[in-house]
């Protein structure tokens, strides 16, 4: 039997749900980037000069790597399960740092009044 050509494979997995998170960056040069990350592939990020740019490079990013594993006979790590809740919750911001609280936002349940089981990722431009 033929075997199958590992970046044809590889781009089946581009229809999968994968969690893409983007942030910015600055360059050396003190210019604005874009960093996307496929969260369920360590490792697996590009850059570039605008979001939708950084998206399109990571697609091709997420083919290679998805090629490399399966040309080295490694198991490719699929999306995790999508959960969908509703809950109100509070969010708070201090913008400037303060010793023992760093600047940032805080994100807590208005019912429990914590987030313990709960996971939250803020992507701050």
């Amino acid at each position: 039997m033929p075997r199958k050509n590992p970046r044809e494979e590889a781009r089946k997995y581009l229809d999968l749900p994968n969690s893409v998170v983007v942030r910015t960056d600055e360059t050396v040069g003190g210019n604005r980037t874009y960093i996307a990350r496929i969260r369920e592939l360590q490792g697996c990020l590009a850059q570039g000069d605008s979001v939708s740019e950084a998206m399109r490079e990571v697609r091709e990013a997420l083919v290679d790597y998805v090629a490399t594993l399966l040309e080295d006979g490694l198991p490719v790590p699929l999306p995790a399960s999508t959960v969908t809740f509703t809950s109100k919750v509070r969010v708070s911001e201090w913008p400037h740092a303060q010793p023992g609280r760093p600047g940032g936002i805080s994100v807590a349940d208005t019912a429990e009044g914590d987030t313990s089981g709960a996971t939250v990722e803020l992507v701050l431009a």
